[in-house]
This record gives C-alpha cells, structure tokens and sequence, in this order.
C-alpha cells in the first residue's frame, strides 16, 4: 500500500473583530492529498521502500495575513516502493505544501503574521483549515496532534478528524491550538513555531496506527506599540478626507471612496468603498446593471533605510471578494477561510521595502444583470491603517 499524503498552506492570519471586539485568529488552508500508485509496478521497483520528495513552495517575500492566487501547484513526490508491510516506526506518506502562483517556490514553510494590539481574546484561539483528499485504495481515520512540546505560551490538543473513505475529500477545521496573548513585545515581533502532526490509524479508537508526518506553522506576533517599530503613516479618516486612498474597480459609473460615520473601528469616521457599475441593457423599461467588484488602493513606499514593514488595517465587508490583496497588480494573498459578513476583521500584511507599492485590498464582490438601479447591494469600510517598520 502506498500512500502521499500532503498539505499546503495559504499563509495568512485574520484577527476577528464583532461588534462586542471579539477577536479571535483564522489561519488558512492546509491541502492534504493521498494518491493512488500503482502497486503492481512498485513491488517490482525496489525491496527497500524509501520516499523522496521535492519540497517546493511559495517564497515568503512579501506577505502574510491575506494569501491571494489564482493556482494553487503541488509538489513533486516520488515513491519507490517495497514488496513488505509497511511498519508504524517509519512515514508512509508526506505533509507537503502547496505553492501559489504567479511566484515560485522554495524549500521553507510559510509564516503567520498577526498583530496583538487590540485583540480581546486570551488566549488567542487559533483557527487552521485543511483538507484531506483520499486517493489510495483504503480509507484511514485521521488524527491531528502536536508532533513536539510548543513554545511557551501555546496549548496544542489532539483533534480527530475521522473516517476518509477512498476517493474522498474531506475539510475541517483544526480549532484545539490557542496562544496566550503577550502583554507586551519589547523587540517588535516575536517568532515562534509549532510542530504538529497528521496521523492516520486503521480504526476509529485510534489505537492502531498506520503512519505519520509532521509539519511546521511559524507565527510572528507583532506589538505595533514597541518602541522597535517607527510608525510611518497612519489613516484614521477623521478629518473626513480619504487620506490618500482611492477606489478601485472597473464599470461606466466609477468606484469611489469617502469618509463615513456608519461603521468605523476609531471614532467616528472610516473609509466608505462604492462600487462602479455600467450599463449592459435593459430589463423591461428598466435599466440593467452589471456592478463590478471592488477595492482600496494606495501607494506606499518604504525606504531602504529600513529592514521590514508591515500593513496593519482593519477592514469591514458586506460582500467578501476572495481577490484578496495585490502588489502593484498581482495578486499575493487571498484568505479560504470564508469571513463573516458585516464584520470587522484585523489583517497583518508585509510591505516590500525599498520601492514603492501600489497596494490593492479587494473588499466587495460585483453582481450580475441588476435590474432596475445601478447602486451597489455590498458596501466595505477600511478603518485603522497602519504602516510600520523597524531600522
């Protein structure tokens, strides 16, 4: 019997903010995969069973919080297989990542990036999606659990994730790991890693294992009131102008940005995102519009002078958009776990540094033939932005 299993990773961190300031983290998407190989050619390949597997990802140059690409590419893993039962002391099958285009990949984890201030939870729970996709010729159940001791500060429980039939695909949520908020972070930013692991087991006590690996998630939680940071710019829109931001978006009737007091995170104004929409016929004696997604642009630019940045903002969405965030036009981060609606979410963002950045953030998804008025049924608002850097 011969297994892959896999993961990837969106890398990303979302701090949840309701009404009430709840907070709380959502991490994104691990893809695991199990193939089916071809077991009567593997007994003749080789009577000792070893893998090799190209571990490639996507280069962690420029982001976190909100992972955005259109592709989602595997890893390569090849297997020469063995005639013999396998044994629990040995990996069966591979946690692996999957890269995102438009970059290339590279041989290290991604990274989580939230930033602590004005979180309310504490604990932070910590929230992870992945998915289980079971090409091999028996189901397993499955089982995620720390592979080591966490660092200080971290609770990692075991989960059970349950039977994954053959041919099946299977998502979840991993929800049992927390960290203690810091109080404070002298430096900055504190990175920190956890090593967890996927089991699968023959019967659903989980007493009877089959195999195993183990993966790495690294966290770097950022204090942006440490005297380690320079605050660069900061939008509130009190002063009920837009700060340097515009709207982004195609249609006849164009997008557009302006101070509002109907949500805000700060008192008392944000930033209103209206979507453009154009013409595309008519229904009835009506109008029929098509409204086309849309966004906050900026320009940033951070000087060599320093060493990393980041775009810390909070953003409020009737209509999430999974276009995500963009680096002058391509598309970096889109998060997969799906945001609530109507709610103000905390996002953690790299910034290049060393040239300057036209910065995308997609909040509202377009409609189809609306019939009858060209105004927007999805709004967004962008409140407490942020850019930070450490010489």
């Amino acid at each position: 019997m011969h297994l892959c299993f896999s993961t990837g990773i969106e890398v990303s961190s979302i701090s949840f903010l309701d009404s009430n300031l709840k907070r709380e983290h959502i991490p994104y998407l691990w893809l695991l995969e199990i193939r089916r190989d071809e077991k009567r050619k593997a007994v003749n390949l080789l009577k000792e069973r070893k893998f090799v597997l190209e571990s490639r990802h996507l280069k962690i140059l420029l982001f976190s919080t909100v992972v955005l690409v259109a592709s989602i590419f595997g890893t390569m893993i090849i297997f020469r297989p063995r005639s013999v039962e396998p044994t629990i002391n040995e990996n069966h099958f591979s946690v692996r990542w999957m890269g995102f285009a438009p970059t290339d990949y590279d041989s290290s984890y991604p990274e989580y990036y939230i930033c602590v201030n004005n979180l309310k939870e504490d604990p932070l729970p910590i929230q992870i999606a992945l998915q289980v996709k079971n090409q091999e010729d028996s189901g397993y159940f499955f089982k995620v659990d720390q592979y080591e001791a966490p660092p200080s500060g971290w609770s990692i429980l075991p989960m059970d994730v349950g039977y994954i039939e053959v041919d099946q695909t299977k998502k979840f949520i991993y929800d049992k790991a927390s960290r203690s908020k810091p109080a404070s972070i002298p430096e900055g930013r504190l990175t920190e890693s956890i090593n967890l692991m996927v089991q699968a087991y023959y019967d659903s006590e989980y007493t009877n294992l089959y195999s195993q690996d183990n993966f790495l998630a690294t966290f770097n939680l950022i204090d942006r009131t440490s005297d380690a940071w320079t605050q660069l710019d900061y939008n509130n829109f009190d002063d009920k102008t837009t700060q340097g931001w515009s709207a982004q978006g195609g249609g006849s009737y164009s997008p557009d940005v302006y101070a509002d007091s109907t949500y805000y995170r700060s008192f008392q104004y944000s930033l209103l995102l209206h979507q453009g929409a154009t013409n595309i016929g008519w229904c009835g004696y009506r109008g029929l519009y098509r409204i086309h997604p849309a966004g906050f642009q900026r320009s940033l630019d951070v000087s060599t002078s320093y060493q990393e940045a980041y775009l810390i903002y909070s953003i409020r969405s009737s209509g999430w958009i999974y276009s995500g965030v963009g680096l002058d036009g391509v598309t970096h981060f889109r998060f997969d776990v799906e945001p609530n609606e109507n709610t103000w979410y905390q996002f953690t963002i790299p910034i290049p540094i060393g040239t300057e950045s036209q910065v995308t953030i997609w909040a509202v998804n377009g409609e189809d033939d609306k019939c009858g008025s060209s105004d927007p049924s999805y709004w967004a608002w962008l409140d407490d932005v942020y850019l930070i850097a450490k010489p």
